[in-house]
């Protein structure tokens, strides 16, 4: 009985770690909202090979990465709503975000993948 009480507890534990999902945007030609928390790191998930153009005056308060078909955002100050555009390197074509940081975002941590309105 002391195992399997065990096991259950440490189901319970670990399972808010196991629980994280993606949040799914759909791209549809709209500019997507995206929310970032300060200093958190948040991964999209654009599934294409993308370039990140952005305004000058996000160079001290965004890092972006962009590699394999992922786009790490990491806001290090806040910022209002401002346009970012990932231009697909194979088609040229683009998709619109448009980011914001704050201090105190609901499920800033959740990696976001994006759905295209042409797959099914």
């Amino acid at each position: 009985m002391k195992k399997f009480t065990l096991l259950l507890s440490a189901a319970f534990i670990f399972s808010p770690m196991m629980a994280s999902a993606d949040v799914l945007m759909k791209w549809a030609r709209k500019p997507l909202p995206i929310d970032l928390q300060i200093e958190k790191e948040r991964i999209l998930f654009v599934d294409k090979n993308v370039k990140v153009g952005y305004p000058p005056e996000l160079d001290s308060k965004l890092r972006i990465q962009s590699t394999g078909g992922a786009v790490y955002l990491k806001a290090t100050a806040d910022f209002p709503k401002t346009r970012l555009q990932l231009m697909d390197v194979a088609t040229g074509e683009i998709i619109l975000l448009d980011v914001q940081a704050k201090h105190s975002v609901a499920n800033a941590s959740e990696p976001i993948r994006f759905v295209y309105e042409n797959k099914v």
